[in-house]
C-alpha cells in the first residue's frame, strides 16, 4: 500500500518509492542507506562521534552531556566531562578546572590539586 512517508524504523529510498529499513534497531527516523540514526527510540539519545557517525546511545560518551533527554551535546573545548554546554566537571590535560571552567592555569590564590584549582 502507499503511504505519504515511511514509518518509524524505515528510511525512504526514492529510487523506487519504498521504504527501507534502519539498520539499527534504535532509530525512530534514519537517512539512506540506513546506518545514519536521525533520531532515537526512547529512552536511547542521538550522539554525533567525532567521525561525525549518528548513533543511538544508552548513555551520552565521555566528552559528551545529555540535552533534553533526546540527543548528546559535545561538551566545551577542554572539557572531558560537564553538565552542560557551559559548566565542565573535568578537564583533559593539561588544563585545570576552576569554576566550573577548563583554564591553563590556575589563577592567583589557588592552587592546582588533581586538575582541579584549589582556593590557599
Amino acid at each position: 500500500r502507499c503511504l505519504p512517508s515511511c514509518p518509524a524504523g524505515f528510511f525512504a529510498l526514492p529510487s523506487s518509492r519504498t521504504c527501507g529499513e534502519c539498520v539499527n534497531n534504535h532509530c525512530e527516523t534514519c537517512e539512506y542507506p540506513g546506518t545514519a540514526c536521525t533520531s532515537c527510540k526512547s529512552p536511547f539519545l542521538l550522539e554525533v562521534d567525532l567521525k561525525g557517525v549518528q548513533q543511538c546511545v544508552s548513555v551520552c560518551s565521555s566528552g559528551f552531556f545529555s540535552q533534553n533527554g533526546r540527543s548528546c551535546t559535545r561538551c566545551p573545548a577542554g572539557c572531558l566531562s560537564c553538565t552542560d554546554s557551559s559548566h565542565c566537571t573535568s578537564c583533559t590535560q593539561p588544563q585545570y578546572l576552576h569554576q566550573g571552567s577548563c583554564v591553563d592555569h590556575c589563577p592567583l590564590s589557588f592552587l592546582a590539586v588533581h586538575g582541579v584549582c584549589h582556593q590557599l
